[in-house]
């Protein structure tokens, strides 16, 4: 329990982030940054716990409990979000597992085609990102010649037909993101 001086409070954003901080009456200085009020920040942590219990209720309700990989295919590599990443988080909240070899609360894991079977897993969500539209390119690319691969169709998400590609903001970005993809969640396991 994070304790804070008698004229701050804790904003609890481990669920996000992993840590609860002190802060001056709420994340006033996320406030004066992004430019976005007290109480609309405040709305979307709201929203963001009210969908992750309410996606953890359905699938919990449904019997839907994958274990769940979250690759970033590069052009140096393949990338595999950890819990401890911002979309590792969100996946975790919502109450999916992950596979054996992905239980660390590091950020992510570098793995070469070689290694790819450390992200088996039924259910695989993907994306590809790039910082210009070079890098962009080049991973798209790379992705191309990965679904190639027969180690790649080996992977049993593969196999099922249950690999989501996803946006690029599954990289991380706040409030906005995270509710974006407990969204993108609900809609690849529910069809909802």
């Amino acid at each position: 329990v994070t304790e804070c001086p008698a004229d701050e409070r804790v904003f609890d954003h481990e669920k996000l982030f992993g840590n609860a901080v002190c802060v001056p009456e709420l994340p006033q200085r996320i406030v004066s940054l992004s430019g976005v009020s007290t109480e609309a920040l405040e709305q979307l942590l709201l929203e963001y716990e009210v969908a992750t219990d309410a996606l953890q209720m359905r699938l919990t309700e449904s019997d839907i409990d994958p274990t769940v990989s979250i690759l970033r295919v590069r052009p140096t590599g393949i990338r595999v979000y950890l819990p401890g990443s911002f979309s590792g988080t969100v996946v975790s909240d919502v109450g999916l597992r992950r596979p054996e070899g992905q239980q660390s609360d590091e950020f992510a894991l570098e793995l070469s085609l070689e290694e790819i079977d450390e992200a088996n897993a039924d259910i695989i969500f993907l994306w590809t990102f790039g910082s210009s539209e070079r890098a962009e390119q080049q991973s798209e690319e790379a992705l191309i010649e990965l679904k190639e691969e027969p180690l790649w169709q080996s992977l049993g998400a593969v196999q099922n037909d249950a690999v989501y590609s996803m946006p690029g903001y599954w990289i991380g970005g706040g409030l906005l993101a995270a509710n974006a993809i407990v969204e993108d969640i609900q809609v690849s396991l529910t069809n909802e």
